[in-house]
């Protein structure tokens, strides 16, 4: 019987949920270390991400997400990977060092950088006064900002949709197995 979907088998060569976390345990520790180098080099994630800053935040998370799939494909017995499993690596790992870097910057911005919460309201007031004063001619003092651990639920969310791109890019590049046509 001939259907128009086709079926793929796929094995997983590798005990990949396990790896994922201990690569996103990595992953996260080289965010934390970046975050706070910055605060000791004097140049504070006091504001939120500017464009500039989610390119370089993706392209290091995919990079560090590159290293880490190739060394986990580089120590499997068949040194085989589907793009099924670098993408569950991938992924895995990059949901733990966003969950453990929200942590992080929640508890960076209450013990380590107290300005950084000042910080960004004055940012997100100067950006709505910008946009929404303008257009629409309103007090921009009646507008209730968020409060902290919304900013870092909110800033995890973005985190984990640039997962989820981490992790399809890792998963093309990292897969040498071709699967399996099976009727």
């Amino acid at each position: 019987m001939n259907t128009i979907i086709r079926r793929y088998s796929s094995v997983m060569h590798g005990n990949y949920r396990w790896a994922g976390v201990k690569y996103g345990v990595v992953m996260a520790a080289g965010l934390c270390f970046s975050l706070f180098l910055r605060y000791i080099l004097g140049h504070p994630a006091n504001a939120p991400i500017a464009k500039d800053e989610t390119w370089v935040v993706f392209v290091g998370l995919l990079l560090m997400s590159l290293v880490l799939v190739f060394h986990y494909r580089r120590n499997l017995t068949e040194k085989k990977i589907s793009f099924k499993e670098g993408f569950l690596v991938s992924f895995y790992a990059c949901l733990v060092a966003c969950v453990i870097y929200a942590v992080f910057m929640y508890g960076y911005t209450l013990y380590v950088d107290n300005s950084a919460l000042d910080s960004f309201h004055d940012r997100t007031i100067d950006v709505m006064t910008r946009t929404i004063a303008a257009s629409e001619h309103r007090d921009i003092d009646s507008v209730v900002l968020p409060e902290m651990p919304y900013l870092v639920m909110w800033g995890m969310v973005l985190n984990m949709i640039m997962s989820i791109l981490v992790a399809f890019v890792t998963g093309i590049f990292c897969r040498n197995e071709k699967k399996l046509l099976r009727e």
